[in-house]
């Protein structure tokens, strides 16, 4: 509506179109972060470690922690070809055995439902649920705990669905069994 915005050096302009003369400028902030899978931590899991991490992260002057997919990995343990675009991998639990209440699971599947019972009826039904909300509640905690020191998460996704997925099995319309992508 009659601005531009004019990038250069770092510095960012604000003007009124057709014109050089800045209504507002400031100086854009410089982060940087690690990028580290939850593997990579002691004990590969979220909870104690994964706290460690992030203040850590904070002390170093990092802003950003940037984690390979979360999904089930495949048998090779490749994030990149997990069993789910949406599910979490059990093996991240800190506690995997944490008790899940029926209203815990109604509230997960309100926010959810649009995959969380496929992923339960692929991958061995209440447990597999459980074990999503389990998965909601450390990460939660984690987000928050971090956001609190400054950091901000971030994530990668899946480059496609793998092939036999709990969505490929779902869905077999929506994907193509005959190429192959990648980046």
């Amino acid at each position: 509506d009659g601005y531009a915005i004019r990038m250069r050096l770092g510095d960012l302009a604000l003007a009124r179109a057709g014109t050089s003369t800045p209504l507002s400028h400031m100086r854009l902030p410089r982060t940087s972060g690690v990028q580290l899978h939850l593997t990579s931590l002691p004990g590969g899991k979220l909870g104690a470690s994964a706290l460690e991490f992030v203040d850590w992260l904070a002390a170093a002057g990092q802003s950003w922690w940037q984690v390979l997919p979360l999904g089930p990995p495949n048998r090779q343990g490749s994030p990149y070809k997990a069993a789910s675009a949406f599910a979490a991998w059990r093996g991240f639990l800190a506690d995997p055995d944490a008790p899940v209440s029926a209203a815990e699971r109604g509230a997960f599947r309100e926010r959810h439902g649009f995959w969380v019972d496929d992923w339960a009826a692929f991958a061995g039904g209440t447990r597999a649920l459980n074990d999503q909300i389990r998965f909601d509640r450390e990460w939660s905690a984690l987000r928050v705990y971090a956001h609190e020191r400054g950091v901000r998460l971030i994530g990668d996704v899946p480059i496609y669905v793998a092939a036999r997925s709990a969505d490929h099995v779902r869905w077999p319309e929506l994907f193509r069994d005959d190429v192959v992508a990648g980046v």
